[in-house]
Formats: structure tokens, sequence, C-alpha cells
């Protein structure tokens, strides 16, 4: 039998499985494809929350860490004596 052959008589072949392992697995497709649905929606939302948390952290992140800097260049100055006040 040639390749199409064999494809056309799998397809055609409605005796090969019992009607109720049939029916099983057509519920189980269905089932799957709900969850993979799902399993799409929620990685877009966890998506977006990971941009809308991420992108403040970072931002905060560095504000944070140039303050700190900064108030340690200034202390280090005003210790030092090079700091000339008013």
């Amino acid at each position: 039998m040639a390749d199409g052959q064999a494809d056309d008589a799998i397809a055609t072949d409605s005796s090969a499985w019992p009607r109720s392992i049939e029916d099983l697995i057509e519920s189980w497709s269905r089932r799957v494809g709900a969850v993979e649905a799902g399993h799409y929606i929620m990685a877009d939302r966890l998506g977006r929350a990971n941009v809308r948390l991420g992108v403040p952290v970072v931002i905060l992140s560095g504000l944070i860490g140039t303050s700190v800097f900064a108030t340690l260049q200034t202390r280090s100055t005003i210790a030092s004596g090079s700091w000339s006040g008013s």
C-alpha cells in the first residue's frame, strides 16, 4: 500500500476503536483545547503584570541607588573638610 492509501484507510476505518474510546479521546481533546486556551490567556495576563511591576521596580532601584551614592559622596566631602557651607 502507498502512504496515501494507508492514511485513507486509517481515516475512513471507524471500526478500529470502540465508540466509547472515540468519545473519550474527543472529550480529552476538547478539555486539552480549553486548558491550552486558558494557559495562553494567563500567560498574556502575567506578561503584562510583569511589565507593570518590573518597570517601576527598575526605575525606583535606579533612583534609590543614585541617591545612596550621592549621600555617600556628600558625607565623604563633609568628612574631608572640603565642604564649604554658608
